[in-house]
């Protein structure tokens, strides 16, 4: 498999650019892209390969479950792990409906992103 690439979706440029750093470490992790809104994200989904998209729910203008719900509109929609300090049951049940294939509460734990990842790629949660 080539690398599993990534994009990054947070409003916190240090945050983002942390978990860059860290995920980059991983064999196979290449991350493509870091995206401060969903205008951005949007952006970057449509002209650049991406398999996974990492995402806050807090972020200026669209916040990420309206991002999320915009995502269908995709053809190659990412798979979609939400990334944030936000841990309301309500927010993530929404977000569980509306496609992400996971909840991580920061500071996130590499390791388990990674292996969730791998584990979701493997099962055929996306085509390549």
């Amino acid at each position: 498999m080539d690398s599993i690439r990534i994009l990054i979706t947070d409003n916190s440029p240090e945050f983002a650019a942390l978990l860059r750093e860290r995920l980059e470490i991983y064999p196979g992790i290449r991350v493509v892209g870091i995206a401060h809104n969903a205008l951005h994200a949007m952006h970057i989904l449509r002209n650049t390969a991406v398999d996974v998209m990492l995402l806050d729910i807090i972020m200026p203008g669209m916040d990420g479950l309206e991002l999320l719900s915009e995502l269908h509109q995709l053809e190659n929609r990412p798979l979609v792990f939400i990334v944030s300090a936000i841990v309301i049951s309500a927010v993530i049940q929404k977000a569980m409906q509306l496609g992400a294939a996971g909840f991580f509460v920061k500071p996130v734990e590499c390791d388990k992103l990674v292996a969730t990842i791998a584990a979701a790629l493997n099962t055929g949660s996306l085509k390549y």
